[in-house]
């Protein structure tokens, strides 16, 4: 799966994000780079429910995953007004708004693809992503997701949750790293687009 991310701002300034995941493990696979920022290390602000070990991963995946973004946004409002277009394998999306909108979306693909064992469970729900959408649609894709996880599970004989009482504990745990990570990037980064991309998704 590719995802081409395309921000133009009103000065004539472009920037473009290149996201590709893989079609079968649905993992973003990341450019190697010869150094990672002080703030990617695991222990620089670690998630309160992390269960990585620093000695075993050093950095944490989803701010590896969003180093480049955090770069290229590091100097920008994320109320600043700009042309978002996104483009699929499928579909075109475009939209003028806040930056914020469209990072939120960037983010949204790939946070869940990173590898983070917590954000893990929401990898499924890129097979449907939806750039731009409402509460409710998000809502219903979240819903939708989870039920066809347990009309697998009953499948392969496993205890299927027909009652969606582990979704509640699933939000929670999302809102915290989401929470963990604000304070992460608040401390790593000047400005705030990253950070409010962020507080879109919770």
């Amino acid at each position: 799966m590719e995802f081409l991310y395309r921000f133009s701002f009103p000065n004539g300034t472009l920037k473009l994000f290149h996201i590709v995941v893989d079609d079968d493990t649905l993992s973003l696979q990341l450019r190697p780079r010869d150094r990672q920022p002080d703030w990617t290390r695991l222990g620089f602000e670690q998630c309160t429910h992390c269960p990585l070990d620093e000695g075993e991963h050093p950095y944490c995946p989803a701010a590896s995953a969003l180093v480049e973004v955090v770069e290229q946004f590091k100097d920008c409002r994320s109320s600043q007004a700009v042309d978002i277009e996104i483009r699929t394998q499928s579909h075109t999306y475009t939209k003028r708004g806040p930056l914020s909108l469209g990072m939120s979306s960037l983010v949204a693909v790939c946070m869940p693809t990173c590898g983070c064992p917590v954000l893990d469970k929401l990898r499924p729900m890129v097979y449907t992503h939806l750039p731009f959408a409402t509460l409710q649609q998000n809502l219903h894709r979240q819903l939708a997701t989870y039920m066809l996880a347990q009309h697998f599970r009953a499948r392969r004989k496993l205890k299927p949750d027909w009652e969606m009482k582990g979704l509640v504990g699933l939000s929670e745990d999302v809102r915290t790293v989401n929470r963990c990570f604000c304070q992460r990037l608040t401390a790593a980064c000047p400005n705030d687009a990253t950070v409010n991309a962020l507080v879109h998704l919770d």
